[in-house]
Protein backbone atom coordinates (compact mmCIF):
# COMPACT_ATOMS: atom_id res chain seq x y z
CA UNK A 1 0.00 0.00 0.00
CA UNK A 2 1.25 3.47 -0.81
CA UNK A 3 0.06 7.05 -1.24
CA UNK A 4 -0.28 8.31 -4.79
CA UNK A 5 1.64 11.59 -5.35
CA UNK A 6 -0.71 14.53 -5.77
CA UNK A 7 0.85 15.59 -9.06
CA UNK A 8 -0.37 12.44 -10.86
CA UNK A 9 -3.90 12.36 -9.40
CA UNK A 10 -5.58 13.30 -12.71
CA UNK A 11 -3.66 10.57 -14.55
CA UNK A 12 -4.68 7.97 -11.96
CA UNK A 13 -8.35 9.02 -12.14
CA UNK A 14 -8.26 8.88 -15.95
CA UNK A 15 -6.69 5.42 -15.89
CA UNK A 16 -9.41 4.13 -13.53
CA UNK A 17 -12.07 5.65 -15.79
CA UNK A 18 -10.62 3.89 -18.82
CA UNK A 19 -10.57 0.55 -16.98
CA UNK A 20 -14.20 1.10 -15.91
CA UNK A 21 -15.31 2.16 -19.43
CA UNK A 22 -16.22 5.68 -18.29
CA UNK A 23 -15.93 9.00 -20.10
CA UNK A 24 -12.51 10.51 -19.27
CA UNK A 25 -13.56 13.91 -20.65
CA UNK A 26 -16.50 14.28 -18.27
CA UNK A 27 -15.35 15.86 -15.02
CA UNK A 28 -18.51 17.69 -13.97
CA UNK A 29 -21.01 14.85 -13.53
CA UNK A 30 -20.94 11.70 -11.34
CA UNK A 31 -20.21 8.43 -13.12
CA UNK A 32 -20.60 4.77 -12.18
CA UNK A 33 -18.88 1.73 -13.66
CA UNK A 34 -17.12 -1.50 -12.84
CA UNK A 35 -13.74 -3.16 -13.31
CA UNK A 36 -13.20 -6.90 -13.63
CA UNK A 37 -9.74 -8.17 -12.77
CA UNK A 38 -8.01 -11.55 -12.54
CA UNK A 39 -5.45 -11.99 -9.78
CA UNK A 40 -2.97 -14.89 -9.66
CA UNK A 41 -4.73 -16.42 -12.72
CA UNK A 42 -7.34 -18.14 -10.52
CA UNK A 43 -8.92 -15.39 -8.43
CA UNK A 44 -11.53 -13.06 -9.94
CA UNK A 45 -12.24 -9.71 -8.29
CA UNK A 46 -14.76 -7.06 -9.32
CA UNK A 47 -14.58 -3.38 -8.39
CA UNK A 48 -17.61 -1.10 -8.38
CA UNK A 49 -16.35 2.33 -9.38
CA UNK A 50 -18.00 5.59 -8.30
CA UNK A 51 -16.55 8.91 -9.54
CA UNK A 52 -17.84 12.07 -7.87
CA UNK A 53 -16.82 15.65 -8.76
CA UNK A 54 -15.73 17.57 -5.65
CA UNK A 55 -14.25 21.01 -4.99
CA UNK A 56 -10.60 20.02 -5.54
CA UNK A 57 -11.06 17.54 -8.39
CA UNK A 58 -12.71 14.12 -8.47
CA UNK A 59 -13.28 11.61 -5.69
CA UNK A 60 -13.01 7.96 -6.73
CA UNK A 61 -14.41 5.13 -4.59
CA UNK A 62 -13.68 1.47 -5.42
CA UNK A 63 -15.90 -1.11 -3.74
CA UNK A 64 -14.24 -4.53 -3.82
CA UNK A 65 -16.27 -7.66 -4.58
CA UNK A 66 -14.18 -10.81 -4.35
CA UNK A 67 -15.92 -13.48 -6.43
CA UNK A 68 -14.13 -16.27 -4.54
CA UNK A 69 -15.68 -15.25 -1.22
CA UNK A 70 -19.00 -13.77 -2.38
CA UNK A 71 -20.72 -17.08 -3.11
CA UNK A 72 -21.00 -18.69 0.31
CA UNK A 73 -23.52 -21.25 1.50
CA UNK A 74 -26.41 -20.43 3.77
CA UNK A 75 -24.85 -22.61 6.47
CA UNK A 76 -21.77 -20.35 6.54
CA UNK A 77 -23.56 -17.02 7.01
CA UNK A 78 -23.45 -17.01 10.80
CA UNK A 79 -27.01 -17.89 11.79
CA UNK A 80 -27.43 -19.72 15.08
CA UNK A 81 -28.88 -23.24 14.81
CA UNK A 82 -32.33 -22.00 15.88
CA UNK A 83 -32.22 -19.08 13.43
CA UNK A 84 -31.01 -21.30 10.59
CA UNK A 85 -33.92 -23.66 11.20
CA UNK A 86 -36.39 -20.77 10.93
CA UNK A 87 -34.73 -19.47 7.76
CA UNK A 88 -34.81 -22.88 6.06
CA UNK A 89 -38.49 -23.27 6.97
CA UNK A 90 -39.23 -19.86 5.43
CA UNK A 91 -37.30 -20.77 2.28
CA UNK A 92 -39.36 -23.95 1.94
CA UNK A 93 -42.60 -21.93 1.76
CA UNK A 94 -44.22 -21.71 -1.70
CA UNK A 95 -44.96 -17.98 -1.39
CA UNK A 96 -44.45 -14.98 0.86
CA UNK A 97 -41.99 -12.11 1.32
CA UNK A 98 -38.61 -12.35 3.05
CA UNK A 99 -36.91 -9.04 3.82
CA UNK A 100 -33.30 -8.39 4.80
CA UNK A 101 -32.58 -5.04 6.46
CA UNK A 102 -29.52 -3.09 7.51
CA UNK A 103 -27.32 -0.17 6.45
CA UNK A 104 -25.24 -0.09 3.27
CA UNK A 105 -22.36 -2.56 3.45
CA UNK A 106 -23.92 -4.81 6.09
CA UNK A 107 -23.93 -7.91 3.88
CA UNK A 108 -27.58 -7.96 2.81
CA UNK A 109 -26.75 -8.85 -0.80
CA UNK A 110 -24.55 -11.74 0.32
CA UNK A 111 -27.28 -13.09 2.60
CA UNK A 112 -29.96 -12.93 -0.09
CA UNK A 113 -27.52 -14.40 -2.61
CA UNK A 114 -26.90 -17.39 -0.34
CA UNK A 115 -30.67 -17.91 -0.01
CA UNK A 116 -31.11 -17.73 -3.78
CA UNK A 117 -28.29 -20.25 -4.30
CA UNK A 118 -29.92 -22.57 -1.74
CA UNK A 119 -33.08 -22.57 -3.87
CA UNK A 120 -31.24 -22.76 -7.19
CA UNK A 121 -31.46 -26.53 -7.73
CA UNK A 122 -32.61 -26.37 -11.35
CA UNK A 123 -36.29 -27.00 -10.59
CA UNK A 124 -37.38 -23.41 -9.91
CA UNK A 125 -37.68 -20.39 -12.19
CA UNK A 126 -35.70 -17.68 -10.38
CA UNK A 127 -35.56 -14.04 -11.53
CA UNK A 128 -33.69 -11.14 -9.93
CA UNK A 129 -33.73 -7.36 -10.41
CA UNK A 130 -30.49 -5.80 -9.14
CA UNK A 131 -28.87 -2.37 -9.24
CA UNK A 132 -26.44 -3.41 -10.63
CA UNK A 133 -25.96 -7.17 -11.05
CA UNK A 134 -22.86 -7.77 -8.91
CA UNK A 135 -22.52 -11.56 -8.98
CA UNK A 136 -23.49 -13.50 -12.13
CA UNK A 137 -25.27 -16.73 -11.12
CA UNK A 138 -25.77 -19.75 -13.38
CA UNK A 139 -29.37 -20.84 -13.93
CA UNK A 140 -30.89 -17.52 -12.77
CA UNK A 141 -32.42 -14.77 -14.93
CA UNK A 142 -30.80 -11.55 -13.71
CA UNK A 143 -31.80 -8.05 -14.82
CA UNK A 144 -29.68 -4.97 -14.17
CA UNK A 145 -31.66 -1.82 -13.36
CA UNK A 146 -31.12 1.15 -15.70
CA UNK A 147 -32.92 4.34 -14.68
CA UNK A 148 -31.81 6.19 -17.83
CA UNK A 149 -34.13 4.04 -19.96
CA UNK A 150 -36.84 3.77 -17.24
CA UNK A 151 -35.90 0.20 -16.40
CA UNK A 152 -36.80 0.49 -12.71
CA UNK A 153 -37.49 -2.07 -10.01
CA UNK A 154 -41.23 -1.54 -10.42
CA UNK A 155 -41.22 -1.93 -14.22
CA UNK A 156 -39.03 -5.03 -14.07
CA UNK A 157 -41.26 -6.55 -11.40
CA UNK A 158 -44.29 -6.16 -13.67
CA UNK A 159 -42.42 -7.96 -16.44
CA UNK A 160 -41.42 -10.72 -14.03
CA UNK A 161 -45.02 -11.38 -12.99
CA UNK A 162 -45.96 -11.98 -16.64
CA UNK A 163 -43.12 -14.52 -16.97
CA UNK A 164 -44.42 -16.98 -14.34
CA UNK A 165 -41.40 -17.16 -12.00
CA UNK A 166 -41.32 -19.21 -8.79
CA UNK A 167 -38.81 -17.02 -6.93
CA UNK A 168 -38.19 -13.27 -7.32
CA UNK A 169 -35.47 -11.13 -5.81
CA UNK A 170 -35.77 -7.33 -5.84
CA UNK A 171 -32.55 -5.52 -5.00
CA UNK A 172 -34.23 -2.89 -2.82
CA UNK A 173 -37.71 -1.59 -2.00
CA UNK A 174 -37.36 2.18 -2.29
CA UNK A 175 -40.86 3.47 -3.03
CA UNK A 176 -44.56 2.69 -2.75
CA UNK A 177 -44.87 1.36 -6.30
CA UNK A 178 -42.14 -1.23 -5.83
CA UNK A 179 -43.47 -2.15 -2.38
CA UNK A 180 -47.03 -2.56 -3.68
CA UNK A 181 -46.03 -4.85 -6.57
CA UNK A 182 -43.74 -6.85 -4.24
CA UNK A 183 -46.59 -7.47 -1.81
CA UNK A 184 -48.90 -8.45 -4.66
CA UNK A 185 -46.29 -10.90 -5.95
CA UNK A 186 -45.91 -12.45 -2.49
CA UNK A 187 -49.69 -12.85 -2.24
CA UNK A 188 -50.09 -14.46 -5.67
CA UNK A 189 -47.92 -17.51 -5.26
CA UNK A 190 -44.35 -16.17 -5.51
CA UNK A 191 -41.52 -16.31 -2.99
CA UNK A 192 -40.05 -12.81 -3.00
CA UNK A 193 -36.80 -11.53 -1.48
CA UNK A 194 -35.81 -7.91 -1.03
CA UNK A 195 -33.93 -5.43 1.16
CA UNK A 196 -34.77 -2.30 3.14
CA UNK A 197 -32.59 0.24 4.91
CA UNK A 198 -33.82 0.16 8.51
CA UNK A 199 -32.02 -0.13 11.85
CA UNK A 200 -33.92 -3.17 13.10
CA UNK A 201 -36.07 -5.98 11.75
CA UNK A 202 -39.26 -4.63 13.38
CA UNK A 203 -38.78 -1.19 11.84
CA UNK A 204 -38.94 -2.75 8.36
CA UNK A 205 -42.61 -3.55 9.01
CA UNK A 206 -43.46 0.01 10.00
CA UNK A 207 -41.41 1.36 7.08
CA UNK A 208 -43.60 -0.54 4.61
CA UNK A 209 -46.72 0.65 6.42
CA UNK A 210 -45.46 4.24 6.23
CA UNK A 211 -44.92 3.80 2.49
CA UNK A 212 -48.68 3.17 2.20
CA UNK A 213 -49.00 -0.61 2.25
CA UNK A 214 -52.17 -1.75 4.04
CA UNK A 215 -51.62 -3.55 7.34
CA UNK A 216 -53.80 -6.48 6.27
CA UNK A 217 -51.70 -7.03 3.16
CA UNK A 218 -48.47 -6.79 5.20
CA UNK A 219 -49.67 -9.35 7.72
CA UNK A 220 -50.68 -11.74 4.94
CA UNK A 221 -47.60 -11.37 2.74
CA UNK A 222 -44.65 -11.08 5.15
CA UNK A 223 -43.00 -14.38 5.95
CA UNK A 224 -39.76 -13.29 7.64
CA UNK A 225 -37.73 -10.15 8.39
CA UNK A 226 -33.98 -10.34 9.03
CA UNK A 227 -31.77 -7.51 10.32
CA UNK A 228 -28.00 -7.84 10.14
CA UNK A 229 -24.65 -6.16 10.73
CA UNK A 230 -21.02 -7.11 10.12
CA UNK A 231 -18.50 -7.24 12.96
CA UNK A 232 -14.75 -7.63 12.47
CA UNK A 233 -13.23 -10.87 13.69
CA UNK A 234 -10.13 -11.04 15.88
CA UNK A 235 -6.95 -11.88 14.01
CA UNK A 236 -6.19 -15.58 14.55
CA UNK A 237 -2.41 -14.96 14.57
CA UNK A 238 -2.11 -11.97 16.92
CA UNK A 239 -1.81 -12.71 20.67
CA UNK A 240 -4.89 -12.14 22.85
CA UNK A 241 -5.47 -10.95 26.39
CA UNK A 242 -8.60 -10.50 28.56
CA UNK A 243 -10.52 -7.32 27.78
CA UNK A 244 -10.79 -5.16 30.88
CA UNK A 245 -14.48 -4.25 30.90
CA UNK A 246 -16.79 -4.61 33.88
CA UNK A 247 -20.34 -6.01 33.79
CA UNK A 248 -21.59 -2.64 35.05
CA UNK A 249 -20.06 -0.89 32.03
CA UNK A 250 -21.96 -3.28 29.77
CA UNK A 251 -25.18 -2.70 31.70
CA UNK A 252 -24.67 1.04 31.29
CA UNK A 253 -24.36 0.50 27.52
CA UNK A 254 -27.81 -1.13 27.42
CA UNK A 255 -27.00 -4.82 27.79
CA UNK A 256 -29.17 -6.93 30.10
CA UNK A 257 -28.03 -9.08 33.05
CA UNK A 258 -28.63 -12.23 31.00
CA UNK A 259 -26.49 -10.83 28.18
CA UNK A 260 -23.40 -10.25 30.35
CA UNK A 261 -23.71 -13.36 32.51
CA UNK A 262 -20.56 -15.48 32.19
CA UNK A 263 -19.00 -13.10 29.65
CA UNK A 264 -15.18 -13.24 29.48
CA UNK A 265 -14.24 -11.00 26.51
CA UNK A 266 -10.87 -11.03 24.78
CA UNK A 267 -9.03 -8.34 22.86
CA UNK A 268 -6.28 -8.68 20.32
CA UNK A 269 -2.75 -7.32 20.78
CA UNK A 270 -1.91 -6.13 17.24
CA UNK A 271 1.52 -7.26 16.07
CA UNK A 272 3.12 -4.72 13.68
CA UNK A 273 4.67 -7.43 11.55
CA UNK A 274 1.61 -9.68 11.37
CA UNK A 275 1.07 -10.66 7.73
CA UNK A 276 -2.46 -11.92 8.40
CA UNK A 277 -4.00 -8.62 9.56
CA UNK A 278 -1.24 -6.12 8.63
CA UNK A 279 -0.99 -5.08 12.27
CA UNK A 280 -4.66 -4.18 12.59
CA UNK A 281 -5.66 -6.87 15.10
CA UNK A 282 -8.71 -7.92 13.06
CA UNK A 283 -9.03 -10.22 10.08
CA UNK A 284 -12.29 -11.01 8.27
CA UNK A 285 -15.87 -10.24 9.19
CA UNK A 286 -18.80 -12.13 10.64
CA UNK A 287 -22.52 -11.41 10.40
CA UNK A 288 -24.79 -10.95 13.40
CA UNK A 289 -28.54 -11.26 12.97
CA UNK A 290 -31.98 -10.79 14.43
CA UNK A 291 -34.73 -12.85 12.82
CA UNK A 292 -38.48 -12.24 13.06
CA UNK A 293 -40.77 -15.02 11.87
CA UNK A 294 -44.14 -13.42 11.07
CA UNK A 295 -46.74 -15.79 12.47
CA UNK A 296 -50.02 -15.52 14.41
CA UNK A 297 -49.12 -13.13 17.25
CA UNK A 298 -46.93 -10.94 15.07
CA UNK A 299 -49.62 -10.83 12.37
CA UNK A 300 -52.19 -9.72 14.95
CA UNK A 301 -49.84 -6.97 16.16
CA UNK A 302 -49.36 -5.77 12.58
CA UNK A 303 -53.13 -5.67 12.09
CA UNK A 304 -53.40 -3.58 15.28
CA UNK A 305 -51.00 -1.08 13.65
CA UNK A 306 -48.44 -1.40 16.44
CA UNK A 307 -45.32 0.75 16.14
CA UNK A 308 -41.77 -0.55 15.61
CA UNK A 309 -40.66 -0.58 19.30
CA UNK A 310 -43.76 -2.58 20.30
CA UNK A 311 -43.18 -5.08 17.48
CA UNK A 312 -39.52 -5.33 18.54
CA UNK A 313 -40.44 -6.15 22.15
CA UNK A 314 -43.03 -8.67 20.96
CA UNK A 315 -40.42 -10.37 18.78
CA UNK A 316 -38.07 -10.64 21.78
CA UNK A 317 -40.95 -12.11 23.82
CA UNK A 318 -41.49 -14.67 21.06
CA UNK A 319 -37.84 -15.71 21.20
CA UNK A 320 -35.96 -13.39 18.85
CA UNK A 321 -32.26 -12.89 19.63
CA UNK A 322 -31.34 -9.21 19.20
CA UNK A 323 -28.33 -7.97 17.26
CA UNK A 324 -26.47 -7.25 20.49
CA UNK A 325 -27.23 -10.69 21.90
CA UNK A 326 -26.04 -12.23 18.64
CA UNK A 327 -22.86 -10.16 18.86
CA UNK A 328 -22.22 -11.09 22.49
CA UNK A 329 -22.51 -14.76 21.54
CA UNK A 330 -19.52 -14.17 19.25
CA UNK A 331 -17.71 -12.35 22.07
CA UNK A 332 -18.24 -15.34 24.36
CA UNK A 333 -16.89 -17.59 21.61
CA UNK A 334 -13.76 -15.43 21.29
CA UNK A 335 -14.56 -14.40 17.72
CA UNK A 336 -14.88 -10.63 18.17
CA UNK A 337 -14.75 -7.91 20.83
CA UNK A 338 -17.31 -5.98 22.86
CA UNK A 339 -16.11 -2.77 21.22
CA UNK A 340 -16.98 -4.16 17.79
CA UNK A 341 -20.46 -5.20 18.91
CA UNK A 342 -21.07 -1.76 20.37
CA UNK A 343 -19.76 -0.07 17.22
CA UNK A 344 -22.20 -1.76 14.86
CA UNK A 345 -25.23 -1.83 17.18
CA UNK A 346 -24.98 1.66 18.67
CA UNK A 347 -28.43 3.18 18.91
Amino acid sequence: MFRVPLRIRNAVVSRIKIMANLDITERRLPQSGSIHAKIDKHREVDFRVEVLPVVHGEKVVLRVLDQSTAKISINSLGFSSAELKLVLEALAAPHGMILCTGPTGSGKTTTLGAMIEHLNDGHLSIMTAEDPVEIPRAGISQVSINHQISLTFASVLRLFLRSDPDVIMVGEIRDFETAEISVQAALTGHLLFSTLHTNSAALAITRLANMGIEQALLAASLKMVIAQRLVRKLCPQCPKEPDIITPQQLLDQGFSFDDVKGLAPLRSIPTPGCRTCHGDGYRGRQSIYEVILVEDEMQKAILRREEGPVLHQLAIHLGMRTLRQSGLALVKAGVTTVAEVLRVTMK
